[in-house]
């Protein structure tokens, strides 16, 4: 089910072959009647020239010749004919083109007197070859996912994190939170291939080479968005990447997003060129206060551009792909009862096991998400004699890794024990995982969950924790070998 404000949305329609022959037309969207198709030739190497001119004033922060660019580019891509055919001022504008590479939003109205993407709500469809899974849809699933600070060099992306969770939560949504170096590419695509988020947000360096598009990840780990084309059911989720795009000039956001309209994508906003640190976490939460607030995309983004005009260049760089006239729907989150539910189904825990939770639940706070790094940190803190022994035994402090842990991970510091078994809606998918498996042990045991099930359960699979042990010469096996001794 899908939200569309009851504004029309009118099309701007324009396909060039590889010859430069065009054709435009607008059709008012609801009725599906247009304008005669214009013929007419498109120079490309003209429109490339006046592109990156239009780059570099705008990188240089010149909008003189920036808007100079624009008026030039607008009369160069489209006859006056269609020009004069547009709709009024704070219209819904879907652009469907093949001609990826122009920066459409950034075309310059004379008689407006601003950019395109000031003067109407816009929306990208692109034309692609294939089987292109991709719909104007957007899920209603209340479910987030944010990756962050992959790199850990972009400090006002940490902070975006926190205050988008916030949003997602007033507005009733669960949010998976994974941050810094937890981000690898084998659990994106895990996250992805589960099909079960409506929004999904990014904040990070994403880069191009070769083999194409892909999120910068810690190290030399990438995760290629083209792998996102062997998903059966991505959900159609909105997604927001909060990143430099574009490549050396302007256009390289098509190659960005167009693995994942293939993949089923839902609308998506992305960079099409550099943006600042700062400035992207200022658009984001903008943007996205807006849209959970009930805003079209199309409206949340005109409405940031328009802001944002006197305060630099970086709202210049945004692109939305999608339907303009579309929102996520504000249908009530789920209720605590059916929050808790998978909790109470987990089976019966031993004090000690509950504890361990209260204490998770502690150093995750308000904000974050209750992950295995959470758990296994609590496993330590509190002490177990059984799960200290095998400390011993590996001739290493316990606080030894309990502050390696806590050095890699937000929100470190313990605090005193509070509330008691967390909600579901509160763990991360791996950390109830990990408990789910400690039940099974304990039930094939006949016996209530334990520590060492826990522990046991962490450490049994590759994972962030089991890495991080490796870097003070601990290997998990080791640990469940003396554990059973």
């Amino acid at each position: 089910m899908n939200n569309i404000n009851s504004e029309k949305t009118y099309i701007l329609s324009v396909e060039v072959n590889k010859d430069g022959n065009a054709a435009a037309r607008i059709e008012d969207g609801t009725i599906g009647v247009g304008l005669k198709t214009v013929q007419y030739q498109l120079n490309r190497d003209m429109v490339s020239n006046l592109t990156k001119l239009q780059y570099t004033a705008i990188r240089n922060g010149n909008m003189t010749e920036a808007v100079k660019a624009g008026k030039t580019l607008a009369n160069v891509v489209l006859p006056k004919e269609i020009r004069d055919g547009l709709p009024e001022e704070n219209s819904n504008l879907l652009l469907s083109t093949n001609e990826h590479n122009i920066p459409w939003e950034l075309l310059y109205d004379s008689e407006y007197n601003d950019f395109y993407g000031i003067k109407y709500a816009m929306g990208r469809r692109l034309i692609i070859s294939g089987n292109a899974k991709f719909s104007d849809e957007v899920t209603n699933r209340r479910n987030c996912l944010i990756l962050t600070n992959p790199t850990e060099d972009l400090p006002e992306a940490q902070k975006e994190a926190v205050k988008l969770m916030k949003f997602f939560r007033s507005c009733g949504f669960s949010c998976t939170l994974i941050t810094g170096r937890q981000i690898t590419s084998a659990d994106i695509l895990i996250q992805l291939c589960s099909g079960e988020f409506g929004i999904i947000h990014y904040s990070g360096h994403i880069g191009h080479d070769e083999k194409g598009s892909y999120l910068k990840l810690s190290g030399d780990d990438r995760f290629y968005l083209k792998e996102t084309a062997f998903i059966d059911d991505f959900g159609q989720p909105f997604i927001f990447l909060n990143g430099c795009g574009g490549g050396p000039e302007w256009g390289g956001s098509a190659d960005i997003v167009t693995p994942l309209i293939y993949s089923g994508s839902g609308p998506i906003l992305c960079a099409a060129m550099p943006v600042s640190d700062k400035g992207a976490r200022e658009l984001s939460e903008s943007i996205m206060e807006k849209v959970l607030g009930g805003a079209t995309f199309g409206d949340a983004v005109m409405e940031t551009r328009r802001e944002f005009k006197e305060r630099g260049t970086d709202w210049m760089s945004f692109v939305l792909y999608g339907n303009p006239g579309f929102c996520i729907s504000n249908e009530s989150a789920k209720t605590k009862s059916e929050s808790i539910m998978v909790s109470q189904n987990i089976g019966e825990f031993t004090a000690s096991v509950k504890n361990i939770l209260a204490v998770a639940d502690a150093v995750a706070g308000e904000i974050w998400k209750i992950s295995t790094s959470h758990l296994f940190v609590s496993l330590i803190a509190e002490e177990d004699e059984e799960i200290s022994q095998v400390f011993v035994k590996a001739g290493v402090l316990p606080e030894e890794v309990q502050k390696v842990i806590a050095s890699n991970f937000p929100n470190p510091l313990l605090s005193s024990v509070i509330g008691g078994i967390p909600e579901d809606d509160r763990y991360s998918p791996n950390t109830l995982s990990a408990i789910r498996k400690a039940r099974e042990t304990a039930t094939i045991n006949k016996r209530a969950v334990l520590p060492r099930d826990l522990f046991t359960a962490l450490l049994s699979s590759p994972n962030y924790i089991t890495e991080l042990l490796k870097t003070i010469d601990i290997d998990s096996e080791d640990l469940l070998k003396y554990l059973d001794d």
